[in-house]
């Protein structure tokens, strides 16, 4: 696995089982196997961190749903709702959308 899927993984899983404020930098670089500061060569703290990832999850999630009409139609948004459901059950990224909706 390149360096940098994995760095996203750790997080992803670091992210997906601790809020924001109890995530830890040092779990993430011991998992992923960096050195800190190759940490902060990616990202400015945690929290900027951790917006790379949600923004990842959100891209995955949203990009699939397209809008056809632009004025409002209930057929269409009952649909693009379910087929976000859908999409959100199904993505990697299931767990961190999760925890962050409820």
């Amino acid at each position: 696995m390149q360096k940098s899927k994995k760095i996203e993984q750790v997080m992803l899983d670091e992210f997906s089982n601790y809020d924001l404020n109890q995530a830890n930098v040092a779990r993430i670089v011991k998992e992923a196997g960096i050195a800190r500061g190759a940490f902060y060569t990616y990202f400015d703290d945690l929290e900027d961190a951790y917006l790379y990832v949600y923004n990842k999850a959100m891209l995955q999630i949203h990009n699939p749903i397209k809008m056809d009409k632009p004025e409002f139609d209930a057929d269409l948004f009952y649909k693009m709702a379910y087929e976000l459901v859908c999409n959100i059950e199904k993505s990697k990224y299931k767990k961190i959308v999760k925890k962050n909706i409820c």
